[in-house]
């Protein structure tokens, strides 16, 4: 999945409408000026638009596009919670809208443009009453998210599926998912100020000089729990840019939200890569979108190893974790080089790219 947008919305968050949200995220509609510095933020509601999809999504990627298992550890919670909600209700009418509309499975990434799940619920009704035109109302903000909307759900079914999603996940959320979000924060609270405190302290410095190159100097870094290896990334270089990186559990490797940070941001090279080294029949015959999730992975690698090497092994062995790849005691780089295998020619010119980003050409 294509991770890097380019979007005209402001960068959202905010604190999630039922509290208990530590260091809120700022919302467009309160701030008039982008996150600076990369805070570490979460919120209740951008995760429970991505656990959504997380329940209802049929997830075969290499690098899995949520926290590995989690749909089968949230199902079990449920069930030992006794807990049905019109998620499962929609389920299989959710399921059948996705494989109809693929457009619609990219309407994960448009959480970044909202700051509330009020917000949320409020623009889509209108949104869908409207048929999708920013006429239909005066507000400029909610013009812009009719347009952000517009991006993923372009048609009657779509926006048919748009609303059925938004009234699962309000039930989802009163029945089930705000009291377990609470109760995840709560438990997980150490793992974040150890984040955090790596990040503010250590860690920021050294990402700092790639941050600039590659035009991030600023952004929100989110912790998000429904989040894996395979992070989410909104690039707006005006208004706000955003990277949602895994929340480990306490008893995790407390560096993942570091560990998908770097593959985030490395996602750009590794495009770049792909392109300048496939052959036009590669190109033709889908090379690039099977290779770009590999790139990735192993331009992460690359980039902790220049900035950072201290965090590689670890590094490595989260991600031959999330691909479901055995770990070895000793060194994992021949594992993790056999797991994420790249044609030489990509893997070159990948190394070639991040260096150039840190020489700042």
């Amino acid at each position: 999945m294509k991770k890097v947008l380019f979007v005209t919305a402001a960068l959202v968050a905010t604190a999630c409408s039922s509290g208990g949200n530590p260091d809120p995220m700022p919302s467009p509609s309160t701030s008039a000026s982008a996150p600076v510095g990369w805070p570490v933020r979460s919120a209740e509601y951008f995760d429970l638009w991505l656990h959504g999809y997380a329940m209802i999504m049929n997830d075969t990627a290499k690098v899995p596009l949520f926290d590995r298992g989690y749909r089968d550890r949230m199902m079990e919670r449920r069930r030992a919670a006794n807990v049905t909600t019109a998620l499962d209700a929609n389920m299989q009418a959710l399921r059948d809208g996705l494989s109809k509309s693929p457009g619609v499975e990219g309407g994960q990434f448009a959480i970044f443009n909202f700051a509330s799940l009020d917000e949320l619920a409020r623009v889509s009704r209108q949104f869908i009453q409207g048929e999708g035109s920013p006429q239909t109302v005066n507000d400029p903000t909610t013009q812009q998210l009719f347009l952000t909307l517009r991006n993923y759900f372009r048609t009657v079914a779509d926006r048919e599926w748009l609303r059925l999603f938004v009234e699962s996940i309000q039930d989802e959320n009163a029945k089930f998912y705000q009291s377990y979000w609470n109760a995840q924060q709560a438990d997980r609270a150490a793992t974040r100020t150890a984040v955090s405190n790596a990040w503010n302290n250590t860690y920021k410095a050294k990402f700092q000089r790639y941050l600039r190159n590659e035009r991030l100097v600023d952004g929100t870094f989110i912790l998000s729990l429904p989040i894996g290896g395979e992070g989410r990334t909104m690039i707006d270089p005006n208004q706000g840019n955003a990277v949602a990186a895994a929340f480990p559990e306490a008893s995790a490797d407390q560096m993942a939200s570091l560990y998908v940070f770097a593959h985030e941001i490395t996602g750009k090279a590794a495009e770049r890569a792909i392109e300048d080294n496939l052959t036009p029949a590669q190109a033709r015959e889908g090379g690039a979108a099977k290779l770009i999730p590999i790139g990735a992975v192993r331009g992460g690698a690359i980039l902790l190893q220049r900035i950072a090497p201290e965090l590689l092994q670890g590094y490595q062995r989260f991600y031959l974790r999330q691909v479901g790849a055995s770990v070895p005691t000793g060194d994992p780089n021949a594992a993790f080089i056999a797991a994420f295998d790249l044609p030489q020619g990509v893997a070159d010119g990948l190394a070639r790219q991040i260096d150039l980003v840190l020489a700042g050409i």
